[in-house]
């Protein structure tokens, strides 16, 4: 009876056939796009320990939406610390965008359905794996902004604009009052300060957006 032998190397090869297929099978548009590459033998050399330097990694980008869940259709956009965009695509059925690029030093913005996310700066050597969970889109409600007198009648043509909380930073283009004294915003939960300018006065008010529309009067 003849006694059966194993070749490692034969079964390393068809493991390492496995592992592509497999990918292949899984992510086949983004899967084929790296492994029918030059590149990607290059770094298969040089992983291997031979004489020779790789200037390329293969870089994964996983997206998630808020709920933990894959975000498939998501846009993904690779820059460089110069700001310039260096590659781009949509994620797949599993939230997965897989790229070639030259070692270096990268951030990726990713966006889907008006949320918007960006990672922090990562360096990208043979092989880099990048998880950008999206935010949930913040909520907007309605706000008017009623300006009046000290008698307590509107005033028209007063100029009314809302700034962050500190009072620093315009968020919004300057409205003008008509004849009903008021204004609309769409602002999402959180604390602002309002200025009116209305001739040579000018007035600040507080408001404060929690889930709900809001109103708020300023008297100048």
């Amino acid at each position: 009876m003849k006694t059966k032998t194993f070749n490692i190397k034969s079964l390393l090869v068809t493991f390492a056939v496995f592992l592509v297929m497999s990918t292949i099978a899984m992510f086949p548009v983004q899967a084929l796009t790296v492994y029918n590459t030059p590149i990607y033998n290059d770094i298969l050399y040089s992983s291997y320990g031979k004489n020779y330097t790789c200037k390329y990694g293969v870089l994964t980008v996983v997206v998630k939406n808020a709920d933990g869940t894959f975000a498939e259709g998501a846009n993904v956009k690779v820059y460089n610390l110069s700001d310039n965009l260096v590659d781009s695509g949509t994620t797949g059925k599993y939230g997965r965008f897989i790229t070639i690029l030259s070692q270096g030093t990268y951030y990726v913005v990713a966006e889907k359905d008006g949320s918007t996310q960006t990672s922090s700066n990562f360096y990208l050597g043979l092989i880099k794996r990048v998880l950008i969970t999206l935010q949930e889109k913040p909520s907007y409600y309605d706000i008017t902004v009623r300006v009046q007198d000290s008698s307590g009648y509107p005033v028209s043509g007063a100029k009314v604009t809302i700034y962050d909380g500190t009072g620093t930073t315009p968020l919004t283009d300057a409205k003008t009052t008509v004849d009903d004294g008021n204004v609309y915003f769409a602002l999402s939960n959180g604390d602002y300060m309002v200025q009116v300018v209305y001739g040579i006065s000018e007035t600040w008010g507080k408001l404060t957006v929690s889930g709900a529309p809001t109103i708020v009067t300023i008297s100048i």
